[in-house]
């Protein structure tokens, strides 16, 4: 007799199967289905869940649960377009799929399944849409969060995660977007890894409430880049392993950079025997593989300021003038306010914080960053470093009501205290 796992066990399944699973249906519905019938193949993939959950709780999760999903979903599928077909005149292409499905049924190859869920992948990256519809359309059809989880991420309500949705499909519909591979594949890519890149960046900043990174969010970004690795044009751009060991190498020291008590450390004092070895080793194995070619981009310097710290054997040992020339490589590709202040920190272990201090006043007055909690809180320790208690004390206050996440406000208050403390050893 097969073995079926208990109802019990069933609970011990990695979520991420479910999400990974969802992704795969709904590639492989949508491209049989049409782009224009993203939606249905979306209720389909529910409906399978659905199934799925109702089933398995009676019965136990089968030996091969990946295998139940896909033929449940095949039916469902048929019979959808059973009804279709009944209903009102069929079109011609979608006959055709039909006779093939009854005759052949839906590819569950891993290869295919793979080729669709690129092809859906490129369809959310789509440059007709905002960064933040391609995000929610990512985080929906290739990771399967639902419209809640998507809210979470987002800072914002279901019902506005609900619409972007609804006005990216629309988007795509009157532009006239195919389900398929696009005719500017080397293009598009810089596209999707833009795109990748900032899902990966949602995860990793700190959130409203006691989250401070969303390691699945964070995954889910890497799993979709290693996607691209499956495509034999992709399989050796340089961007993409750049990407790809930058993600790694920052993935590995999600467990140093809080305490026990969930308190957000700096670098200098996290415990680096923390740091994740194999996930180190994985992105430097990508930056190797990124770097034997001619290109240079944003994610290769990156990934090799990453490298200088998680390559060193300590705080102490960490190449600032090193990681700072990287730096003013960097500003070359992206001058951006965000890539300034974080050079200034290295600069200020460099030359001093008296160096640092006046080029990051001047951020201040930058409107994407005047809301931005980090850059008080990086001139008030300066100020600490070179002995302003009091200047220290005012830009940590700054700091304080600019945030709202609770590892942060811990971490802000902790520091002002630590100020307090200093000003009365003074007295």
């Amino acid at each position: 007799m097969d073995h079926k796992e208990t109802p019990a066990e069933a609970s011990s399944l990695d979520p991420h199967f479910f999400r990974e699973e969802y992704a795969k249906l709904v590639a492989v519905i949508t491209s049989y289905l049409g782009g224009n019938k993203w939606i249905t193949a979306e209720d389909i993939v529910q409906e399978t869940f659905l199934k799925a959950t109702e089933h398995w709780k009676k019965k136990g999760i089968p030996p091969n649960p990946q295998a139940w999903l896909f033929v449940t979903a095949k039916h469902i599928c048929l019979n959808a377009l059973k009804r279709e077909k009944l209903g009102k005149a069929y079109q011609h292409h979608i006959q055709r799929e039909f006779e093939k499905i009854e005759k052949e049924g839906l590819p569950f190859t891993e290869e295919e399944i793979k080729d669709e869920m690129l092809k859906m992948m490129f369809v959310c990256c789509h440059p007709t849409l905002s960064s933040d519809q391609q995000m929610a359309l990512i985080l929906r059809t290739l990771c399967g969060f639902s419209h809640s989880e998507i809210a979470s991420a987002f800072l914002c309500t279901k019902e506005t995660i609900n619409k972007r949705l609804v006005r990216a499909r629309s988007s795509l519909k009157r532009e006239g977007v195919i389900f398929d591979w696009p005719h500017d594949l080397a293009a598009r890519v810089e596209e999707v890894l833009r795109v990748i890149y900032l899902l990966f960046n949602e995860g990793y900043k700190a959130f409203s409430g006691a989250k401070l990174i969303r390691k699945d969010l964070c995954l889910e970004a890497i799993r979709l880049l290693l996607l691209l690795d499956t495509h034999p044009d992709l399989k050796h751009n340089a961007k993409k392993d750049a990407l790809l060991a930058l993600m790694y190498l920052a993935a590995a020291r999600f467990e140093a950079r809080n305490n026990e008590k969930g308190e957000l450390l700096e670098l200098e004092n996290q415990d680096w025997r923390l740091w994740d070895r194999a996930l180190i080793a994985e992105g430097l194995h990508y930056l190797t593989k990124a770097s034997q070619g001619q290109e240079v981009s944003l994610y290769h310097v990156l990934a090799t300021i990453s490298a200088h710290y998680c390559t060193a054997s300590s705080y102490e040992a960490v190449n600032w003038a090193e990681i700072l020339a990287l730096y003013d490589h960097l500003l070359l590709l992206d001058n951006s306010p965000l890539i300034q202040m974080n050079r200034c920190i290295v600069l200020a272990k460099v030359k001093g914080p008296q160096f640092a201090i006046p080029i990051l006043k001047k951020l201040q007055q930058i409107d994407r960053l005047q809301r931005y909690y980090l850059l008080p809180a990086i001139i008030a320790e300066m100020y600490r470093v070179e002995n302003k208690i009091d200047l220290a004390s005012q830009y940590l206050e700054r700091a304080l009501q600019l945030t709202q996440n609770e590892r942060e406000i811990q971490f802000l208050e902790k520091k002002l205290s630590e100020l307090v403390l200093i000003k009365k050893t003074r007295l």
